[in-house]
């Protein structure tokens, strides 16, 4: 984002920008950058129950686990839909 301003690139006139992750300062009122949330307590509480599976394994020897969370688009500024 700051290259683009510091080019002359116009935003969102010439690039749509979508950040990810939902970060605290996407939503400043000088960046109100649209972004991806994602469900950061869902992934940390599937990530210690795999650490405490594993641990109880012994080990990842032929271990899968897939995660399907929920995203959300938080849509705020700087992005043509």
């Amino acid at each position: 984002m700051q290259a683009a301003v510091e080019t002359g690139v116009d935003i969102p006139g010439q690039i749509s920008l979508i950040g990810f992750d939902d970060v605290s300062f996407a939503s400043l009122p000088k960046i109100q950058l649209t972004t991806i949330s994602q469900p950061k307590e869902e992934i940390c509480e599937v990530a210690v129950q795999t650490l405490e599976e594993l641990i109880a394994a012994d080990g990842p020897a032929g271990y899968l686990r897939t995660f399907k969370g929920q995203s959300t688009l938080v849509i705020l500024k700087y992005v043509v839909l």
